[in-house]
């Protein structure tokens, strides 16, 4: 009476545990389901990180200003013009002698001038350090080609690292996953045998024990792979995860 007092105290207890256990084997599966793309397809997913769209952005404003220095010569001609039209008007006056009214004339024709040429202004300046300037904008084009190339080098370990990664721990997801569903039978074996008479308390508070370390290591696996899938998620801009 006592040991089947006793066994219904802790099937109570740790009941829900088992429960909870059971449906979580039943969400890894599907988590166990999921299949990675090939690492080829996430390499070129780059050109979708917003880093690699930034580098080009810079990259294309670095050749920019080159080819305006390289037109910089141009400031050494300028061209001027003028144009004018309008009415050249004159008044006159003419007196005949003392006693003559005087005689008021006006003369007046349409007139049109115009001008125009070209300079020269040569600084010492861009005569001698134009080169230089060029030289000097090429070199900052391809640091950020370097920078991007840099960039993209790390952009590659890194997703290596969390594919290798996801893959280790889909591997353990699947043995982690037996060992809990071994150790759920094992448990619910211990409890029959201690029902029967056949085991000891002792006997099952050990299953239960290691049915409990199966499903806490389950679960540290199933973090550790669903922390990687999304950090690549992350990083390519592809869905994975379901």
């Amino acid at each position: 009476m006592i040991r089947k007092t006793l066994f219904f105290i802790i099937a109570a207890t740790l009941f829900p545990v088992t429960t909870f256990a059971q449906n979580s084997l039943s969400e890894n599966d599907s988590l166990a389901a999921i299949s990675l793309p090939p690492i080829e397809k996430l390499f070129a997913a780059v050109e979708n990180n917003a880093a690699y769209k930034y580098y080009d952005a810079r990259k294309a404003a670095e050749e920019r200003i080159l080819r305006t220095e390289k037109r910089r010569w141009l400031n050494v001609l300028s061209v001027f013009g003028t144009y004018q039209y309008g009415v050249m008007g004159m008044n006159s006056y003419y007196n005949e002698g003392t006693g003559t009214p005087i005689i008021n004339q006006y003369s007046g024709a349409d007139q049109m001038w115009y001008n125009f040429g070209a300079a020269i202004r040569i600084p010492f300046d861009l005569i001698f350090d134009r080169r230089n300037k060029i030289k000097l904008q090429k070199e900052r084009i391809n640091e950020a080609e370097y920078s991007k190339q840099q960039w993209i080098d790390s952009y590659k370990t890194k997703v290596i690292e969390y594919y290798s990664k996801s893959e280790e721990m889909l591997y353990m997801l699947k043995y982690s996953i037996e060992q809990a569903t071994l150790s759920d039978a094992q448990y619910t074996l211990a409890q029959k045998d201690y029902i029967a008479g056949s085991s000891t308390s002792q006997t099952l508070t050990v299953a239960k024990s290691q049915q409990v370390q199966a499903h806490t290591q389950l679960a540290r696996v199933k973090a550790e792979l669903v922390n990687c899938l999304l950090q690549l998620e992350l990083l390519t801009n592809t869905d994975i995860l379901f």
